[in-house]
């Protein structure tokens, strides 16, 4: 049983409420549950005729409605291929009494009529109760609305949040998202960390207090056991900017849930008054390098370590070609150089937004590139139309070719720390994104506008660019403060 809900599932009271006339008689049925929810079916009194022909009628017809509220909540759902009058509606039984019409031969057709609408009420009813009895079962918070969507559902069984992760993980991988699969998986399994019941909870388990508590746990240091040499490592708690990858990405998941109506949203535990993501962003350190050591780094040639050498260039490639993502530069092939006013230029959409409406990101061959790119083609010709050897084997596609560039970049990452290492590079450490970070900022310092530098990284709105940039470098701090 979860904390927090007292789920009691039985009927304490069916009785009528009699009116001074019997065709008002009224009927209670009372589910003793934490949210107190109750369902009835009811004839539309609000609106007694469809047409003005049965406004004239004696008995005028009436569509008829399942009514199911709470204290403080009420939602309606409509029985269709129901139109009767009420002149035969009790309301205790919520049934209409034929006994009497059948007796009347003139009535034998209405009677018909009646008897079967009366199986259909008693197949709802069956209905109503297997939903709150299920609810009960899977400790589900029984509402009004979730008790709408389950009916009006073609299955009444509530999905599992840890199946409907693994569907879309499938789907992402079948469609070649394999970055947001590794993603998805990598959420999930730091969900099925935190809670060893994840694979048993349903989509409306996520609430906010489940994951706060996620939330909470995550920030704790823990023991990780690796299966590999079954060895064993203490980690420190994951710092905000984790988290809210990890809040993000089972955000995007609940989203997905709602906008395909498998959820109504009800406990949905983001959003206004929810669990606040964007408050867990920690800013974080500048990784760029000054404008002296990015000259030594494109100057300094390592004849006698032409590996190093070659990881020197790509980086220098990627500072160049206005700071491109490592993932980025393993794309490129010859089929993105184009010649634009009798210049080439290479013309390429970001891996990372190429899905959506990202712009077309033009960068134009100057000389000093185009001599990396000839070193390249020389020393280490790439496979098949790469512009860069960064993917070294033929023929991979999709995941496969994924996973490689993934092996690429760790060992790319590497060997700039030993070329780091080699040019006595100790102010910052080198890593693949520090060339972007300081492109971004050698523009910074030109005075080059942010909405230009952010178009040139290639972003979709300026609040990303800003990431990049700091207010002011060291220098100009300490030029302001020198009188101080």
């Amino acid at each position: 049983m979860r904390p927090g809900y007292s789920h009691r599932l039985f009927i304490v009271d069916i009785a009528p409420r009699v009116l001074p006339y019997r065709s008002h008689y009224d009927i209670q049925i009372k589910i003793d549950i934490d949210m107190k929810l109750s369902y009835k079916i009811e004839p539309r009194v609000d609106r007694p005729s469809y047409d003005k022909a049965d406004a004239k009628r004696e008995n005028p017809l009436y569509s008829f409605r399942i009514r199911v509220g709470t204290k403080g909540q009420r939602v309606y759902i409509p029985i269709s291929g129901v139109r009767a009058g009420i002149k035969y509606w009790d309301s205790i039984t919520a049934q209409f009494d034929i006994r009497g019409v059948k007796n009347d031969k003139q009535l034998k057709s209405t009677a018909t009529t009646l008897e079967q609408y009366n199986e259909l009420f008693i197949s709802i009813k069956s209905k109503c109760n297997g939903i709150l009895q299920k609810f009960d079962e899977k400790h589900i918070p029984a509402t009004p609305l979730l008790f709408a969507e389950a009916y009006n559902s073609n299955s009444q069984e509530p999905i599992k949040i840890a199946s409907y992760f693994e569907e879309k993980i499938e789907s992402m991988r079948k469609t070649n998202h394999i970055g947001n699969a590794n993603c998805y998986s990598r959420t999930l399994h730091m969900l099925r960390l935190y809670d060893s019941k994840f694979d048993k909870r349903y989509i409306e388990d996520m609430n906010i207090r489940y994951v706060t508590k996620w939330d909470e746990w995550m920030q704790m240091p823990r023991t990780t056991t690796y299966t590999r040499g079954n060895i064993q490592r203490e980690r420190e708690g994951c710092d905000g900017n984790t988290r809210k990858y990890y809040h993000k990405t089972l955000r995007a998941l609940l989203n997905k849930a709602i906008t395909e109506g498998i959820t109504n949203g009800a406990t949905y535990p983001y959003g206004k008054g929810g669990f606040s993501v964007g408050s867990l962003e920690e800013e974080t350190e500048k990784r760029y390098l000054s404008v002296n050591v990015m000259s030594k780094i494109k100057s300094t040639i390592l004849e006698d370590n032409p590996r190093l050498d070659a990881i020197r260039r790509l980086f220098v490639c990627q500072y160049l070609c206005h700071g491109m993502a490592f993932t980025d530069i393993a794309h490129i092939t010859t089929e993105h150089i184009k010649t634009i006013d009798d210049k080439r230029h290479i013309e390429y959409k970001r891996e990372k937004t190429k899905r959506k409406k990202a712009r077309i990101i033009k960068i134009l061959i100057r000389p000093e590139l185009q001599e990396h790119i000839d070193w390249f083609a020389e020393h280490c010709p790439p496979v098949e139309q790469y512009l860069f050897p960064v993917v070294t084997i033929e023929g991979y596609k999709g995941e496969q070719l994924y996973n490689h560039i993934r092996n690429r970049y760790r060992r790319y990452e590497r060997g700039l720390k030993e070329l780091a290492k080699e040019l006595g590079i100790e102010e910052r450490e080198l890593t693949s994104y520090v060339s972007r970070h300081t492109m971004a900022m050698t523009l910074r310092s030109q005075d080059v506008a942010e909405d230009m530098i952010s178009q040139i990284l290639g972003h979709a709105d300026l609040k990303t660019t800003k990431v990049y940039l700091d207010s002011f470098d060291a220098e100009a701090i300490a030029e302001a403060t020198k009188n101080l």
